[in-house]
């Protein structure tokens, strides 16, 4: 339910900034028949895995690490989101690829960013790069004010007590970055024909250099 809750609050978000980019009543009304036929679909979609669950839900204690079970109407304390959140120092798992925290690899990482740096004028590319960013700072759960506000104004978030589980919808949309960069540097006219392309190769040929023989002297 944690990761279906995650996906929930990164399309409301999706659905908010489109509906705040509409200038017109027109453009106002038909964004807002979009939202909703999404919202049919999906519950369409989810409903004969979703209305069972509720069912169980309202009819389920659970074990919660609270100091006692909790019932459908109790809210999980916040302090477990604490205990399940991500810790600052996991963030040097994007660089070091230690398989901690939002390990995607060094060069997901570099076109993610070359995606960015050379696209950002593309709308999806700010898009996912927003949802990227939300969702590492809401792993990261009591390391930052974010996942807190969250847990307070959204009904049903507390229900997710793992807010780390994030890194599923940062790891989706640095992947979809991913695959903006390689297009965007593919699309090249040459391979060092532009500033950022020269600087994407500097950056992993460095890396490379540096990295390999550390690979090499301490891998079993």
């Amino acid at each position: 339910h944690q990761v279906t809750i995650f996906i929930g609050l990164a399309m409301a978000g999706v659905w908010v900034y489109h509906l705040t980019r509409q200038r017109t009543a027109r453009q106002i009304r038909t964004a807002l028949g979009c939202i909703a036929l999404f919202g049919i679909f999906a519950a369409l979609a989810g409903g004969l895995q979703t209305l069972p669950a509720i069912e169980y839900g309202r009819l389920s204690l659970r074990w919660a690490g609270a100091a006692h079970p909790l019932g459908w109407n109790e809210a999980v304390p916040y302090r477990l989101h604490a205990e399940f959140s991500m810790a600052p120092d996991a963030l040097l798992g994007a660089l070091l690829t230690t398989g901690a925290g939002p390990c995607m690899g060094l060069v997901a990482l570099a076109m993610a960013l070359f995606a960015v740096a050379r696209g950002w004028q593309e709308r999806m590319v700010r898009v996912f790069a927003a949802v990227t960013l939300l969702a590492l700072l809401f792993a990261m759960g009591e390391n930052t004010i974010f996942e807190g506000l969250v847990y307070a104004l959204v009904p049903g978030v507390e229900k997710a007590r793992s807010p780390h589980m994030a890194l599923f919808i940062y790891g989706f949309g640095l992947s979809v970055l991913c695959a903006y960069g390689i297009d965007l540097f593919a699309a090249e006219a040459g391979l060092l024909s532009s500033p950022w392309s020269r600087r994407l190769v500097f950056f992993l040929s460095t890396l490379g250099v540096l990295v390999m023989p550390f690979w090499f002297m301490f891998s079993p």
